[in-house]
């Protein structure tokens, strides 16, 4: 009986320690991801046209969830602001009303722009997908996902 009882502790010793080994692997595995494989929505502001050289500024935000185009801006002016401290703030962009449903973005501060400057709006997936390109703020909810890249370019 005694040696049933030596062989059942030995038995369960080695299935803790066996469950300790891969308690330690999946924690490993799991803090990595978690800190090091963060998902980002990249926002840039990109001044360049043909006719002329303007700022190319891009800010990564980290995604959250339920995450939209609005979120996303806030987040990045927000970031610019602490990395930049005495820059304007391109992210506080001036938004004006075309029409009924249409919200355009008039003004970025620190791009020169004049009355025939218009603003194209694109949001791209991280795949090369194109989900929204127009002059109009998308009055819809798109929501960010990881990789998602939204740029707001300068046309003449």
């Amino acid at each position: 009986m005694t040696v049933q009882i030596l062989l059942i502790r030995s038995r369960n010793k080695q299935n803790y320690e066996h469950a300790d080994e891969n308690k330690q692997i999946v924690d490993k595995k799991t803090q990595g991801s978690l800190l090091e494989y963060r998902p980002y929505v990249h926002v840039q502001i990109d001044g360049r046209t043909d006719v002329s050289d303007g700022p190319l500024i891009r800010t990564d935000v980290a995604l959250f969830p339920d995450m939209t185009l609005y979120d996303a801006i806030a987040e990045a002016s927000v970031r610019f602001g602490v990395e930049h401290p005495c820059v304007q703030n391109p992210y506080r962009m001036e938004v004006a009303s075309a029409s009924s449903n249409c919200y355009t973005v008039i003004n970025v501060p620190g791009v020169v722009s004049n009355t025939s400057s218009r603003w194209i709006i694109k949001i791209v997936r991280r795949r090369g997908r194109i989900i929204y390109e127009d002059e109009c703020l998308p009055s819809g909810r798109i929501s960010m996902r990881g990789g998602t890249t939204v740029t707001f370019k300068k046309t003449n």
